[in-house]
């Protein structure tokens, strides 16, 4: 007898050792219950990473729900950031219509170097697959820069589903499949995860640009240049640029920016025709939907300022990228929409 609970002792000693020192074995799931959209929610993550003692600071996954993009959870485990995961199991059925992610830490470019960001995450919801996600971390589509010196706090995931009616789940699960290692630590961070409920205006824009319907009732003024001709804008930019410049001198950035602005919006006009206005609201289908690409630069009051990046062009001697900015405002007879395009350069 003494020598049976002498191996059962044994060999329990030896599975929690096993656990706590394999480089792939979950060390522990961490269960927490958080407010979220009015109902008290199980929250439950792969792992935690502890904080020395007496740290004032907490790398706990509830952090990713305070609103504060200078707080983040950091994973707990020996393991690579593939596979973890987190769950959020809510007491009814809710309505949803999108996710919101601030991947990587956020607090400063520094922080968001050193650790590992998440490039890939599949999403199932009643514990059915709903769909993937890539995260692009390529500050443009041809180039291979890091994005950690590019306006980091505008690149949150926004994840929007394309369909007549929400999404209703009692059980959102999310796995990180594929993690861009850190400069410095092999350890997968975010900061920021938030769902959009289906009254949440924030976004209206995504809404009116559903690829299931549009309703042209739902747009009220739309101020564009006269170079938004998607797909060949870009070109139709940079011919732009050249001809109202000709064989000018480029004088100092601040002055090129100027003129290179005037150049890109000097014919702004507003679409009144319904043919028209359904071009324009496809064409940004295509740029925001269809291809994951929309930054919310800020919000003033009502006001909502989007940007998209369109192309590079070379004045002065310098580079130029070339963005798009959309801008919304709710009215009266529905949202109006303006775009133009803003240079920036190093």
């Amino acid at each position: 007898m003494k020598i049976r609970k002498t191996l059962i002792s044994f060999f329990v000693c030896l599975l929690i050792f096993t656990l706590t020192h394999s480089a792939f074995a979950v060390l522990y799931i961490v269960s927490d219950t958080l407010n979220i959209l009015g109902s008290q929610a199980i929250v439950r993550v792969s792992s935690e990473f502890k904080a020395p003692k007496g740290s004032q600071v907490t790398y706990r996954f509830r952090n990713v729900f305070d609103n504060d993009s200078t707080t983040y959870w950091l994973q707990g485990n020996q393991a690579v950031g593939e596979n973890q995961w987190f769950d959020i199991k809510f007491p009814r059925k809710i309505k949803i219509k999108g996710l919101i992610f601030g991947p990587g830490c956020r607090k400063d470019y520094i922080c968001l170097e050193d650790n590992s960001v998440p490039t890939k995450i599949k999403v199932k919801l009643d514990e059915k697959p709903a769909f993937e996600f890539n995260f692009d971390w390529d500050v443009l589509s041809d180039s291979k820069q890091s994005l950690t010196r590019q306006e980091v706090n505008m690149r949150k995931g926004f994840i929007w589903f394309n369909c007549d009616t929400p999404f209703t789940t009692s059980i959102i699960q999310v796995e990180f499949n594929k993690v861009h290692k850190g400069n410095r630590y092999d350890i997968l961070s975010l900061s920021d995860f938030e769902i959009l409920e289906p009254f949440d205006k924030r976004f209206e824009i995504m809404d009116i640009l559903s690829k299931i319907t549009i309703n042209p009732n739902d747009i009220g003024k739309i101020n564009v240049s006269s170079l938004f001709k998607y797909p060949e804008e870009a070109a139709e930019l940079k011919r732009s640029i050249e001809n109202f410049y000709q064989n000018e001198n480029s004088t100092n950035w601040k002055t090129d920016s100027t003129k290179i602005e005037k150049a890109l919006n000097l014919q702004m006009r507003e679409i009144s025709d319904i043919s028209e206005k359904n071009q324009i609201i496809s064409a940004l289908k295509n740029i925001l939907i269809a291809n994951n690409n929309l930054v919310r630069f800020r919000k003033d009051g009502r006001v909502t300022f989007y940007m998209t990046y369109v192309t590079t062009i070379y004045f002065g001697e310098k580079q130029w990228n070339i963005w798009r900015y959309i801008i919304t405002n709710p009215s009266s007879k529905g949202i109006d929409v303006s775009i133009k395009y803003i240079p920036l350069t190093k």
